[in-house]
């Protein structure tokens, strides 16, 4: 079970750098490990502060859902 949560998330980290490559021009090894090591980071500072962190990302993803839902509406003219 750890062995197949370590490879979901190299698997993860590799999909993000792929994404990041986009923007930030460095290898995607590189990428994948430095988001490994940050999301440690964050883990190993303890629980209070991953759950802020999870907070944090949760609202940024309502809010951006809500601005589409938004932005569409004011396109078709609803709003």
């Amino acid at each position: 079970m750890i062995a197949g949560n370590v490879v979901a998330a190299a698997a993860v980290a590799v999909g993000f750098a792929h994404y990041a490559r986009e923007y930030v021009p460095l290898p995607t090894g590189a990428i994948a490990v430095a988001l490994l090591v940050v999301l440690t980071a964050i883990v190993m500072s303890g629980v209070q502060r991953s759950i802020w962190l999870s907070k944090l990302l949760v609202a940024f993803q309502i809010g951006g859902l809500v601005l589409v839902i938004v932005l569409v509406l004011a396109l078709l003219g609803r709003i």
